[in-house]
Order: C-alpha cells, then structure tokens, then sequence
C-alpha cells in the first residue's frame, strides 16, 4: 500500500527526491516544451508517475486556490501505460484530489472530458506519435489549459525534489467511461455523407475503439479499418502518421481498395494525416484552408488561427471566406493560446492538430476527419479535385538543418532578413519572409538541435533557388 510521502521516514522521503532529482539532471529532455516524455525504465516509470501525480494536485491547489482539485486521469494503449497510470493515481491519491478514473482514451477524448466535467485539470498518460519504447504525460489546467514549460513545468518540477506539504485526507477515485458521451458529441453534428469508400487507420492506438463507434452511425459509409485492435506493440507499422513508410502503407491499401479517400492517426489519436483517392498525401495546411472554408460557410466572419510555417494559402482562403486569419507560432501551447484570445471557432497546424472552440479550445482529429469526408461527399468529385484549388504554390516539405542551439539563433536570423531586404518580414514564429514571388518560414525547432524551414514559390525554379540560397546560408553559418 502506497503511503503519504509525508509519513516517509526522512531517508526514504529523501531518497526518492533525490532520485528523481537525478532523473531530471540526467534526463533534463523529459520535460519538454508541452509535455513530460522519454524512454520506458531509464526515463520515465511508475515512480516518475507517482511523484508527478502526488505533485499536480499540489500544483493545481496553488493554482486555483482550492483545497480538493478534480482531476482526470487517462492513458494511451502502450504495454508500459496501465503500470504508469495505476501509480500515477496512487500520487494523485496521496496527494488528496477527487480522481476520475477515465481508463483508456485519445488525447482528444480526455480533453474533451476534462472540459466536459469542468474539471480542474487532466493528466493523459501518452507518448503520443513515438515508439512503443516511449511514455510520459501530457498535463492540463481548468478549461483544458494546457501546461508546460511556460507556465507550470518549472513548479512541477521544484515540488517534486523539494517535497510537498502533507494533506489532510487521502483522495478518492471513480472509474467512469465517457465513451457513449463521446461518440453522442462527435455524431451529434449534422453532417450528412454521400456513398464513400474510406480507408481508416488507427494505427492501434488508442483511436479505434472510438472509431468503430463513430461508424456505426454512418451507414453510407464503407470502411476499411486497418489497426482498429488496440496493440502497444504497434505491429503493423510505428504509430507516427507522418512517417513516410507509413503514409506509403496507407496509400497502396486506398489504391488497391479503390477508395475515395484515406485517413491515419497517430497513437494517441490527436493528429491526422488525409489521403487523396490516388493515395497522395494532402498537407496540414492544406487540410486547414479546407475545414476553414467549410466552417466558415456555416459560420461567416469568424476567426481561424493558424500556425505561420503553414502555407500563405491558408490566411487567403480564411479571408476570402470572410472570415478573420490570425497567424500564431507552431506548438499546440501557442495555437490553443491564441484561438482562446480571439475566440476562434477553428485552428490548425501543419503537423496535422486540428483544434475547434467546441472542444475547448483542443485538438480533436476526428471532429476533423468528419469535416474532411463531408466535403468530399458535398464536392461530388474526386478528392484531389477539390483540394487542388487549395494548393496555390509549390511547397517544399518541412527541411531540417542541424543547428547549435537557442543562443545562435539571434545573429543568424538577422544576417537571414538582411541577405533578403526586399521581403516583407513577421517574426511571430522564428522568421518569416515574404514577396510576390516567394514565402519561407525558418523557426528553430522547440523541442530538438534543428532549423526547421518551409518554403513556397510560385514556381518551382524559384523554389529551388530559394532553398538552395538558405542552405547555403546555414551551412556557411554553423559548418
């Protein structure tokens, strides 16, 4: 039986700060910008679990000034999750909150739940898009804030190796499925589907249970359901939709199937990637400028946020729509920020999040995924048809560079504005430059040694000039 860490001796108490401690300075990438995530054992474990658990609680309190917080608690299909849940909730016990235990979900689930229940904060036991060898947490506030390196990480982290007050009582838990609720919400909408053929990969993850749900509501809908049994082995591929062996292994089945489209999450169900009926990859951005214009239809003049390495399409398409475009830094954190400043009803990143005000302001890939087989019913044509109009410039993928860190970057992105002056510039996200011609959006990235640059031009020439100029920018800089 897990007791207070308060009624530890002092060298137990002790020692497991200091074994954390030790975790963190030798690990300190666990903590990363929007979330707690690292390797099963060596990084992340029941104990880490524990101690985040026995310190949010502590976190929320000071937060919000209560003195029981209402937490939800949730986890991913990984083999390591349920152990790491399980002493999770033991901390968020100990540490005296009102736990609903809302067992396996997506990251978009749990969200919505801790919305839903007005609940004071959520942890989701989840590595998201990595291997099955990875696990950690994804932490978030009243109104599904999230927290992270800016506003909470540093408080965590200092409660956990400096100790924590003791409470008075031991919390309680109740174990709730939310799934009926869930599905009610997402079908709830009155989109109405043509006869289609749809290629769906859960990648199993946590997504399929939901996704057979969702379907069955559907019968004009044919579906081919790929990796719907949930399987912390991953077996069939890795659960990162954006990989490109994996995005090639959606393809050939849509091709072979003769589909109309074909859709892929990741493991914890909050990204998705789209494919054509040719079984090419249609962009995040891309997707973005698509939901909008539909949302926009049904709701004129509202705003839309989208992450500025997207294409410029994007902000054309949300103003031509009448609706309001404002640009925000890539990163969940920043995009959810700015959606709840504005009040947007819609937002998006490149990476493939997708985030709605109906939701709290979170992702929710399948409230996504419903949006992008409407319009394809609505089109009446191809799917590749109806995107094309989307596509107004030729796009690089997302290029990556190493880089040395943080401290370089200053110098470098103002010898990169002075080498282009004619172009417009936004540093809103790292720098974005700007003509008739041409668009580049270089940003260091938030999370690993990398410049990560996006560019567009109107053809493709020019494109290629344009990134073999910046190449050669950062080469001559950092090699």
């Amino acid at each position: 039986m897990v007791r207070h860490l308060a009624e530890l001796s002092h060298t137990n108490a002790q020692s497991k700060r200091v074994y954390l401690k030790k975790i963190m300075e030798a690990n300190p990438e666990i903590f990363k910008a929007y979330d707690i995530r690292g390797k099963v054992q060596e990084e992340i474990n029941a104990e880490v679990g524990y101690l985040v658990g026995r310190a949010f609680p502590e976190l929320l309190r000071r937060r919000y000034g209560i003195s029981v917080p209402r937490i939800i608690l949730s986890r991913d299909v990984r083999l390591s999750s349920p152990e790491i849940a399980n002493r999770t909730l033991s901390g968020l016990l100990d540490g005296g909150a009102e736990v609903i235990d809302a067992g396996i979900t997506t990251t978009p689930m749990h969200y919505w739940i801790v919305g839903r229940d007005q609940a004071d904060g959520g942890i989701m036991v989840t590595a998201s898009h990595n291997p099955k060898e990875y696990n950690g947490f994804k932490l978030s506030g009243r109104g599904v804030e999230p927290l992270g390196a800016e506003n909470g990480f540093d408080e965590l982290k200092r409660l956990i190796t400096e100790g924590m007050t003791r409470i008075g009582e031991r919390g309680n838990v109740i174990e709730r499925d939310h799934l009926r609720d869930y599905i009610s919400f997402l079908t709830g909408h009155d989109f109405v589907f043509a006869p289609l053929k749809v290629v769906v990969d859960a990648s199993s993850g946590s997504a399929g249970r939901a996704l057979e749900k969702i379907f069955e509501h559907y019968s004009s809908l044919k579906i081919i359901p790929l990796g719907f049994r949930p399987d912390g082995h991953f077996p069939d591929h890795d659960p990162n939709p954006l990989k490109v062996e994996v995005i090639n292994q959606l393809a050939a089945v849509v091709r072979e199937e003769q589909a109309d489209l074909g859709v892929i999450f990741d493991g914890d169900g909050d990204r998705m990637v789209c494919l054509d009926e040719r079984g090419h990859h249609i962009r995040g951005d891309i997707l973005i400028a698509l939901i909008a214009s539909r949302i926009l239809t049904k709701w004129p003049g509202e705003t839309v946020v989208w992450g500025i390495p997207s294409s410029r399409a994007v902000r054309e398409i949300i103003q031509e729509r009448g609706g309001q475009a404002i640009a925000a830094k890539e990163g969940h954190f920043f995009i959810k920020r700015a959606m709840r400043d504005a009040n947007a009803i819609f937002g998006g990143e490149y990476s493939g999040h997708y985030y709605f005000r109906e939701t709290f302001f979170a992702e929710n890939a399948m409230l996504a995924m419903l949006y992008v087989i409407e319009l394809r019913s609505r089109g009446q044509r191809p799917l590749s048809q109806i995107v094309s109009p989307f596509v107004r410039s030729v796009l690089s993928e997302e290029l990556n560079f190493p880089f040395p860190g943080p401290g370089a970057w200053d110098e470098f992105e103002n010898k990169v504005a002075r080498t282009f002056p004619e172009a417009g510039s936004d540093r809103t996200d790292g720098l974005t430059l700007e003509t008739k011609e041409w668009r580049f959006n270089l940003r260091p990235s938030n999370t690993e040694p990398l410049l990560r640059l996006n560019a567009e031009a109107h053809n493709a020439a020019t494109l290629q000039r344009l990134i073999d100029q910046l190449s050669s920018l950062i080469q001559s800089a950092y090699h």
